[in-house]
């Protein structure tokens, strides 16, 4: 009887302090996110989720890349570390990697189980600027800009500049208009001032499906000035089956919310700081629920015993 009882009261306390999340592991799964393509940009945050529900072990995850030179995959970056349970961390693609023209591949392996394969085309040649500019005055408040686009095999857009003095910014402020047109065709745009019978100055350009931008032309004597910070690209939220992404009320602009399926959340940053995947479940789960009767019962035989004696 005592050694019953001595049982009963090991298994109970045994269930009470394993974690419940030692019998629910599930197994491990990785999803690269798939960056802009094409695309000019040579510095790319490429986003991976690593996942093991229940795991107890650190997950090593390696990048590897195949450029248009590359026999094969090439190992990257340093390794990542990822608590266990899983997490979210990026691969970090440089200059040193995109450095000509082409179609590079990316991939991630995480403990020897590989991921989905994503593609980026990387272009930085430019397009050709746009000929036969020609402004017209149409009233005290519009103005018509006509042009033709160069025969480069490369336009896809031109965009209009404006100012009222004859420096010209070219950024979000100065651009006023964009058409999407193709290469040696005609365009044109009628744009309406914002205080009319003042004097504005234009000028236009072209830009290529990757971005890249053609010199400018427009009104004479304008001057332009452009920004020289150079955008690092971060991909889009690399989402496991079952889960989706969504941006919340407050987030800031760059930020990804990641919901998976258990409720849980976490939010990737272009920072490059990872929120944590993995979820914690308290040593008491489910089991506790298994171990109470086991208590009871080792109660009863105790008092039992304890009657009898």
């Amino acid at each position: 009887m005592k050694l019953k009882l001595f049982l009963l009261t090991v298994l109970s306390v045994f269930g009470l302090l394993l974690p419940a999340n030692s019998f629910a592991a599930g197994p491990l799964t990785v999803r690269l996110g798939q960056p802009k393509s094409p695309t000019n940009q040579n510095s790319i945050k490429l986003t991976f989720v690593a996942r093991e529900i229940g795991g107890t072990s650190n997950i090593t995850v390696s990048c590897y890349k195949k450029s248009p030179s590359d026999g094969g995959y090439v190992k990257f970056d340093v390794d990542k570390i990822l608590i266990p349970g899983g997490n979210t961390d990026y691969c970090n693609v440089d200059g040193n990697i995109l450095n000509t023209a082409g179609i590079y591949t990316f991939k991630v392996i995480a403990d020897g189980l590989e991921s989905n394969i994503v593609s980026v085309d990387y272009n930085n040649t430019y397009p050709s600027t746009p000929v036969s500019y020609s402004k017209e005055k149409i009233n005290d408040c519009d103005y018509k800009i006509k042009f033709k686009t160069a025969d480069d095999g490369r336009t896809v857009k031109v965009e209009l500049y404006r100012s009222d003095t004859k420096t010209i910014s070219l950024d979000s402020g100065g651009r006023v208009a964009t058409q999407n047109i193709g290469p040696n065709t005609e365009g044109s745009f009628t744009n309406s001032v914002p205080t009319c019978g003042k004097e504005y100055f234009y000028v236009i350009r072209a830009v290529d499906s990757s971005d890249n931008v053609s010199g400018t032309t427009g009104d004479s004597n304008t001057v332009t000035t452009a920004s020289t910070t150079t955008p690092t690209v971060t991909t889009q939220g690399a989402l496991l089956a079952g889960e989706t992404s969504q941006v919340t009320e407050g987030t800031p602009t760059g930020e990804a919310t990641i919901t998976p399926t258990d409720g849980t959340e976490t939010t990737s940053t272009e920072s490059g700081t990872p929120g944590v995947l993995g979820t914690q479940t308290s040593k008491w789960g489910n089991l506790k629920w298994l171990s109470i009767p086991l208590i009871i019962v080792a109660v009863f035989f105790f008092l039992k015993s304890k009657k009898r004696a």
